[in-house]
Formats: C-alpha cells, structure tokens, sequence
C-alpha cells in the first residue's frame, strides 16, 4: 500500500540518526529506540514507524515526508546533529505538527530549537532510561490530548 493511502492517526513516526550499520551509534540508537521511544508510544496506545520500517514500495524521501507532516506525534531524537533528522523536523514544524524532541546532551539541541522543550536522556543508569521512558509519556500525554481536543 503507497504511503499516502494510509490513516496515520495513532501513528508515532520516530525520526534518528541511523548511523553506520554495525557502529556504536547504531547500537545506540537502536536501544533508545526499542527501550525508551517504542515502550512509550505504545504505552500510550500509539504505532511507532521509523523510516527503515516502511515496507511499501515507492520513493523513500516522499514516504519520509508524507509520515512526517501525516503522522499524529513525531519523537525525533536529534543527538548526533544528523542534518536529515533537523530537515524532518524543520518539516515537520512547517506542517504545523508537533514534534517531540529527545536528546542525550542538552549542548547538541542547536539555538532556533531552543525553544522548545527537550527531553534530555541518560543512558548510563537504569533510573535515566526509566526517567527518559516516562518523561516521554508525559510529553506524548500532552501533545495527544492537544491534538485531540482540537479535531
């Protein structure tokens, strides 16, 4: 199925640098997702979609865009100043969505975004991986009930 014949209401779409396929970033990555964003978005009811996990045929970058302006929540980690993961949340923004930023140095979190709040992550406790998990579903709490009040 193309991308754009899909609802994404209930739909998390997860943007993060992937890094080099088998580097430590990778590994990284792959674990705040599976232990922090996926955990939390389902929690809350939610579908979590990251790029690498779109099956349907087609132009990889308009599936990107598509899920990033249609999705009901974007959970963007931009630890790593991954210059695809900033695109996806300057479009984001111009579609007038809602991202929800995670990184794990508050120093990486460039100055136009600032502004908005920031989960900052630890990974080097267990506490820091539960307070990330459960900061994240307080953030996903608000923005799902804003967005839903307003349709």
């Amino acid at each position: 199925m193309n991308a754009k014949a899909q609802d994404l209401r209930g739909v998390a779409f997860v943007v993060m640098s992937f890094g080099a396929k088998g580097s430590k970033a990778t590994s990284t990555s792959r674990e705040v997702y599976d232990c922090i964003i996926k955990p939390a978005a389902e929690n809350k009811g939610l579908r979590c979609v990251r790029a690498d996990e779109i099956v349907s045929p087609g132009s990889i970058p308009q599936q990107i865009r598509y899920y990033v302006k249609n999705s009901e929540v974007v959970i963007a980690d931009i630890t790593g100043h991954n210059l695809n993961v900033f695109y996806e949340v300057g479009i984001r923004h111009g579609a007038n969505g809602k991202a929800i930023l995670l990184v794990r140095d508050i120093d990486d979190v460039p100055s136009d975004l600032k502004s908005d709040r920031v989960i900052v992550y630890d990974l080097a406790t267990p506490r820091g991986w539960t307070k990330a998990m459960r900061d994240l579903e307080g953030m996903l709490d608000e923005v799902l009930t804003t967005a839903r009040c307003a349709t």
